[in-house]
């Protein structure tokens, strides 16, 4: 997705063989606005993000976890809303939880 988010002016979305969406990055992104958290935590709580949630990165960080989840809820009550990037958009379209 990286390469993509480099080289692509435009991104279409395909599922199933039909186009779902056709757009440039910043207007997917702006398509979830909204839907994309980070929280700081411990491991347990962490993995159990990672276990019900749709997360698209997570990061350690000395003894916590940076976890990135996409939901159209607060995952969790320290979560911070950030800015969508097109990882974001691909798991909120395409990811399952726990996945």
């Amino acid at each position: 997705v990286t390469d993509i988010a480099f080289i692509a002016k435009n991104v279409v979305l395909i599922d199933g063989g039909k186009m779902i969406s056709c757009a440039s990055q910043s207007e997917l992104c702006n398509e979830i606005y909204g839907k994309v958290w980070e929280v700081l935590t411990d491991y347990e709580t962490g993995m159990e993000l990672m276990r019900t949630k749709r997360v698209s990165n997570v990061i350690s960080k000395d003894d916590r976890f940076n976890v990135r989840v996409v939901s159209d809820e607060k995952p969790h009550p320290d979560a911070v809303n950030v800015q969508p990037a097109l990882e974001d958009v691909c798991i909120y379209h395409f990811g399952e939880i726990g996945e």
